[in-house]
């Protein structure tokens, strides 16, 4: 999939990163977790979403920050994680769900 946010070229992402990119806007913030050197986001349904996080981060359009967990969040699902953070859109994130929102998904 592809879509193009205003100067910042053509991004490419899976249907699956495309899904966790909306969700972070809904949602100031997701729980992660380090596993084994890889960030992970367990979705509300079990689903750990690896590659798709990674494909966000290395765009730029999330942030990590491994300074400050979730407070109240319940991180169960994350015992055992070496380590414990947040993601969020960045600026460009936004821009980039902004432009969806007027141009759609190209297939």
């Amino acid at each position: 999939m592809a879509e193009s946010c205003r100067g910042c070229g053509d991004i490419y992402l899976t249907k699956p990163a495309l899904e966790l990119l909306t969700l972070l806007g809904s949602f100031a913030f997701l729980p992660v977790g380090e596993r084994d050197g890889k960030a992970v986001h367990i979705s509300d349904s079990g689903e750990e979403h690896i590659n798709s996080l990674k494909a966000l981060i290395l765009n730029g359009l999330v942030s990590l920050d491994w300074t400050r967990p979730l407070e109240g969040c319940d991180y169960s699902a994350y015992s055992g994680f070496d380590r414990l953070g947040s993601i969020a859109l960045t600026a460009r994130g936004q821009d980039a769900l902004d432009t969806l929102d007027v141009l759609g998904v190209e297939e």
